[in-house]
C-alpha cells in the first residue's frame, strides 16, 4: 500500500487558519442556505451530515463551483454517460445554483454540495461514495479535499485548468507553496489555454502531467426554452444588456452610456453577477427610471433601465439582446465568460480586463466577433458607432457563431484525454 505522505508545514498552517475561521465559516454557509436558498440540505451536505444520502460506490466524482462550471461539464459527462451508461457519476457544487443547474439538466446525476475544505467532512464524504477517482473543474484547488484524495488514492484530474492572477502571483509565499504542493499530488492537469499551462507549471506542477486541451465552455449548452426569451424581458422594445456587472460597474457604465445620443432609443438592461446587491444598484441608479424584475415591475415605455436580478435567465436575456456589454471587464474581476453571447450569435464588447478568458478574448478580437475597449471612457463612441451601422453588429454576431462552431470538438478532445473511449 503506498504510505500518505506526511503533512507539510503549510498544510499544518492551512488548517490552523481554517479552525479560526470556523465560526465565520458556519456563520457564512447559514447565510447561504438563507439567501441562495439552499435550505437545510446546504447545510447538512456542506458539513458532510450524510447518514440519510444515498451512496454512490465506485463513482467518477467530478467537482464544479457554480453554474458556469457545471455548464462547461454538462455535454462532457452527458457524452460520458452515452459512453458508459453503467458508470455512477457523482458532481459536487459549492453553490446552491449551481447545484440547481446541475439536476436540471443532468438528472440521471447524483448532485450535492461539496463539504467545506476540512479533512474530517471530506473523509466522511469520501468514506460514504467511495469514489473511483476525482476531477476538479478549472481552479477548485482545495488544499484538504486533494489531500483526503491522494490519502484515499483516488486518481485526480484537473479538467479545463486555469489559473487566476489572485491564485498564482497575488496569493501569499505559503499558500502559493502549498498550491504546489497540491497540484503535485495530481495525475493529470488538462489545461484551457497555453498561458494556464505556464502559470501551473510556475506554480509547481509536473510539467510532464500537464498538458493544452482547450476551453472545455466552448461546448457549453446554450438551451432557452420557447417563451422564456419574451418572458425574461417583457417588452418588444429593443435592449442593450450589461451581463454579469460587478460591484461599481453599474453606476460607472450606466453614467457613460447615458451620454449616448441613442440613450432613449434602447431599454438598458442591467443584469448583475450577484443578484443580492439589488438593493445597492438601485440606490446608485436612482436618478434614472427603473423598473426590478424581482418586483414584477412592468416595462413603459419610459423606463431606461431594467434590473434582472435573478439568477438563471442570463441566457435568455442575451438571446435576444441588441449588443452585450461584458461585466467583470471594467473593474479588476478579470472578466466574465463572454463564449455565451458569442454561441448565440450576439456581438459582444468586453473593457480592458479579461484576464479570465485572455485567450478566447484575443481570438474573438482578432476574428471579428468581439471588441475589446481600453477604458469606460471608449465605450460611448463605440456603442454611438455601432447602434448606428446595424449591419456591423449583425456581422459581428454571425462571426461570433462561426468562431465557436470552429471549437465543436472539444469533448471529444477530453475524452481522449481521459482516455474514455
Amino acid at each position: 500500500m503506498e504510505l500518505t505522505p506526511p503533512m507539510s508545514r503549510e498544510l499544518r498552517y492551512y488548517n490552523g487558519v481554517l479552525a479560526l475561521l470556523l465560526p465565520l465559516l458556519l456563520l457564512v454557509t447559514l447565510w447561504h442556505a438563507y439567501r441562495r436558498r439552499g435550505g437545510w440540505r446546504f447545510i447538512r451536505q456542506r458539513l458532510a451530515l450524510l447518514p440519510s444520502e444515498p451512496a454512490s460506490i465506485g463513482s467518477w466524482w467530478f467537482h464544479a463551483a457554480s453554474v458556469g462550471e457545471v455548464n462547461g461539464l454538462i455535454p462532457l459527462l452527458q457524452r460520458l454517460q452515452q459512453r458508459k451508461p453503467q458508470q455512477p457519476i457523482v458532481l459536487t457544487t459549492t453553490t446552491p445554483q449551481g447545484r440547481e443547474r446541475a439536476a436540471q439538466r443532468l438528472p440521471n446525476i447524483a448532485c450535492y454540495y461539496l463539504p467545506l475544505d476540512y479533512g474530517r467532512l471530506l473523509r466522511r464524504f469520501i468514506a460514504h461514495h467511495r469514489p473511483q477517482r476525482l476531477l476538479l473543474m478549472e481552479t477548485e484547488l482545495w488544499p484538504n479535499l486533494i489531500a483526503c484524495a491522494r490519502e484515499s488514492q483516488l486518481p485526480l484530474w484537473v479538467i479545463n485548468g486555469r489559473l487566476s492572477a489572485k491564485t498564482s502571483q497575488r496569493a501569499p509565499s505559503w499558500l502559493r507553496r502549498l498550491y504546489g504542493q497540491s497540484l503535485q499530488q495530481c495525475t493529470m492537469i488538462l489545461c484551457r489555454a497555453e498561458s494556464d499551462w505556464q502559470q501551473f507549471i510556475a506554480l509547481g506542477a509536473p510539467p510532464q502531467r500537464c498538458r493544452v486541451v482547450g476551453n472545455l465552455k466552448y461546448s457549453a449548452p446554450l438551451t432557452v426554452a420557447e417563451g422564456e426569451i419574451e418572458s425574461v424581458v417583457p417588452t418588444d422594445r429593443p435592449y442593450i444588456l450589461l451581463a454579469s456587472t460587478r460591484e461599481g460597474e453599474e453606476r460607472l457604465l450606466i453614467e457613460a452610456l447615458s451620454q449616448l445620443p441613442q440613450w432613449r432609443d434602447y431599454l438598458w438592461v442591467v443584469a448583475p453577477r450577484h443578484p443580492e446587491r439589488r438593493e445597492a444598484i438601485k440606490r446608485q441608479l436612482h436618478p434614472f427610471e427603473l423598473a426590478v424584475r424581482t418586483a414584477a415591475e412592468p416595462i413603459s415605455a419610459t423606463t431606461a433601465i431594467y434590473l434582472l436580478d435573478t439568477l438563471g435567465e442570463l441566457t435568455a436575456a442575451m438571446a435576444r439582446a441588441t449588443l452585450v456589454v461584458m461585466g467583470g471587464s471594467f473593474s479588476d474581476k478579470g472578466g466574465h465568460n463572454l463564449l455565451e453571447p458569442a454561441a448565440l450569435g450576439r456581438a459582444v464588447v468586453v473593457g480592458p480586463d479579461m484576464a479570465n478568458f485572455a485567450t478566447e478574448t484575443a481570438a474573438m478580437v482578432a476574428y471579428g466577433a468581439a471588441l475589446q475597449l481600453e477604458s469606460v471612457a471608449a465605450l460611448p463612441p463605440l456603442l454611438a458607432q455601432l447602434l448606428a451601422e446595424t449591419n456591423r453588429l449583425t456581422q459581428m454576431g454571425e462571426q461570433a457563431r462561426r468562431y465557436i462552431a470552429q471549437q465543436a470538438d472539444i469533448v471529444e478532445r477530453y475524452l481522449a484525454s481521459l482516455a474514455i473511449e
